[in-house]
């Protein structure tokens, strides 16, 4: 780090304006050199993001047996560094391996497929039917509700096989 003299300046012998420190360029004034902006734009060819690398099952097979027939540790670290691995990714691996081979490696990452018809209309019949049960029991408790209103107020209700009394 630079020290800060008592005149203001830097170790370097760069003025600090507005309180800034000094960034060890020379920064042109707006007046007489050529004012570029400090903030360059990104190359539009260059790759923002690297691409995620993905491992087929073979190779990693092919790893984990490479790995298996080292020795010492010294000749483990040194495929894992040729290959660009890490400890994590191979015992990831390992407990794949060991709970179904092949087919456990070769599994894709992300969402699974998508349901097929029949599959997406039996879900859609579940929900309605779990939606209608829900209205019932709401239904079903205002009725009681009501009764119950209708029994305090004097009123009775009369039942639907109950014929009615002429007086």
């Amino acid at each position: 780090m630079s020290r800060m003299l008592h005149n203001g300046t830097g170790s370097e012998g760069m003025s600090l304006k507005g309180g800034r420190r000094p960034t060890g360029r020379d920064i042109p004034s707006e007046e007489g050199e050529n004012f570029a902006p400090l903030v360059k734009t990104p190359n539009p060819e260059a790759v923002i993001r690297p691409a995620r690398r993905r491992f087929s099952a073979k190779y990693k097979m092919e790893i984990l047996d490479a790995y298996d027939r080292c020795a010492t540790p010294e000749e483990r670290g040194s495929l894992m560094r040729r290959e660009g691995l890490y400890s994590s990714q191979i015992s990831n691996w390992r407990k794949a391996r060991s709970s179904g081979a092949l087919s456990a490696l070769s599994q894709k990452r992300g969402r699974p497929k998508t349901r097929t018809p029949q599959e997406e209309k039996i879900a859609l019949l579940k929900a309605e039917n779990q939606r209608l049960k829900d209205r019932l029991a709401e239904a079903e408790i205002i009725n009681d509700i009501q009764k119950k209103v209708s029994a305090l107020l004097g009123n009775r209700i009369k039942k639907p096989n109950q014929k009615e009394e002429n007086s």
